[in-house]
């Protein structure tokens, strides 16, 4: 806040306008003096097949959507398809400048790739950005846009959104299907549901509720609770480093529900999933015996550290996101095995910080950053692909000529860092040097779920 303060810049001011706008500002790492505002219209700008708008607009029509799909069935994303078929252009995610109407919607475009018989990968990705990146995100903003203005437009725009998804998908033939699908559901009705708790006061709100609670219900938290029940028996029978991302985001969406629908049994559920997946994906690390320094593991790595530089954050963000909606329960979770969630932001900031700058002597002795231009293995095998990493068995894929440990595909992803500062700094007076050092890099945070761009232009899901 000081670092803001010296800069001129007022933080609610600023905060209310990049919500409207979708401006943020950007500092070089290698200049951190020196300030830019990016236009907001989306993010980032280095790929011109992709990107999410962060604007929230007065009225539907801007923005384009909603976008509801009746069939959803999401197996395995991915950039691969993205790249190989990037998407059109009429899309507002997709636009290299998202003024003006689109003159199609998702709907139709994935009624085209059905007929088309687009591959697989790309029908998911379709419907991912349909539902994760743009609606449910939207109808969250739109809720906190109607709080920070006082203008009913945004109110109504947010239960529209999610009045469409309950109508459309919750319709008898409707149906929330794939590989991908718990996952997918976690992330966009965590937002659905912290946008209705924002709008408890609308006239409309009890009938849009209703039909939003018996979609999820009927569609999603079967599907939810599945994966949980599958991977819980596995790593309660020894198997290990079955927790992972797919859990912090369930804990999320089933912690929001639960606030939502004032159920105090899924509440209780969603913190024991909490505590559970804190300490399998997080605490074990540098901690535990076989998972510590004698391994080559340090505190603040977590099961995902070395699979890539997003599904971490979608791991402690969804985390993160659960013990502030938790703290204003009057429980707190931010605590939990022995704050471990404090000493991964801290482990992980320094991580992102150095990707920023692509400066290695700024990571943790033993640690390097990939090199796409230069080959470590020893062997491996083409199908599997050259940085897979095994994540059960932590392990690469390959068998590399090195010791090091490798990070990849290092970047910023804006998953509820300045809640977790706000605590850990704000709250409890912790230093958390490395995530206030992160955040001056990026401010203010915006909304986004699951693909990310990397400085270089590549993306990630």
């Amino acid at each position: 806040m000081k670092f803001l303060a010296d800069k001129g810049t007022q933080p609610q001011k600023t905060a209310k306008e990049s919500l409207i706008s979708g401006s943020y500002e950007y500092f070089d790492p290698a200049n951190p003096d020196k300030c830019v505002v990016k236009t907001g219209k989306g993010y980032p700008e280095k790929n011109p097949s992709w990107f999410v708008p962060l604007d929230c607009p007065e009225s539907l029509s801007e923005y384009g959507g909603p976008y509801p799909i009746k069939h959803v069935n999401m197996d395995w994303g991915g950039v691969s398809s993205l790249e190989q078929k990037p998407l059109p252009q009429t899309i507002p995610a997709c636009k290299a400048n998202s003024s003006g109407t689109p003159s199609q919607t998702l709907n139709k475009i994935m009624a085209a790739a059905v007929k088309q018989k687009d591959d697989k990968k790309h029908l998911s990705l379709i419907q991912h950005i349909a539902f994760v990146e743009l609606d449910s995100n939207m109808a969250y903003k739109q809720a906190i846009a109607y709080h920070s203005t006082g203008k009913a437009c945004h109110a109504d725009n947010a239960l529209a959104i999610i009045k469409e998804w309950a109508e459309t998908n919750g319709h008898k033939d409707g149906c929330w299907e794939g590989h991908n699908g718990p996952l997918e559901g976690a992330w966009g009705i965590a937002a659905m549901a912290r946008a209705l708790e924002l709008l408890r006061k609308r006239p409309n709100y009890t009938d849009i509720k209703g039909k939003f609670e018996g979609w999820v219900r009927s569609r999603i938290t079967p599907k939810m609770a599945d994966h949980v029940t599958c991977t819980c028996k596995k790593a309660d029978a020894g198997v290990p480093n079955q927790l992972n991302n797919w859990h912090s985001s369930i804990v999320e969406a089933e912690m929001a529900m639960a606030i939502l629908t004032d159920d105090k049994t899924r509440f209780d559920n969603a913190v024991g999933l909490f505590h559970k997946t804190v300490e399998d994906y997080v605490w074990k690390w540098g901690r535990q015996k076989g998972y510590n320094e004698v391994n080559g593991r340090c505190m603040g790595e977590c099961t995902e550290t070395y699979r890539d530089g997003c599904h971490p954050q979608f791991g402690l963000g969804g985390l993160i996101q659960a013990a502030e909606m938790a703290w204003q329960q009057d429980q707190d979770l931010y605590c939990s095995n022995e704050y471990a969630l404090a000493t991964a932001m801290e482990f992980k900031a320094r991580v992102i910080r150095a990707g920023l700058a692509k400066d290695m002597s700024m990571l943790p002795p033993g640690f390097e950053l990939q090199d796409l231009t230069k080959q470590p293995w020893k062997s491996f095998d083409d199908k599997l692909g050259k940085w897979d990493y095994d994540t059960a068995e932590q392990k690469w894929k390959y068998t590399l000529d090195t010791d090091k440990k490798y990070l990849r595909d290092i970047s910023f992803l804006p998953c509820g860092w300045e809640i977790g500062y706000n605590h850990y700094a704000g709250r409890l007076g912790l230093p958390m040097t490395e995530t206030a050092e992160l955040l001056k890099l990026r401010w203010p945070e915006w909304l986004v779920s699951c693909l990310c761009t990397n400085d270089d232009g590549r993306t990630t899901s």
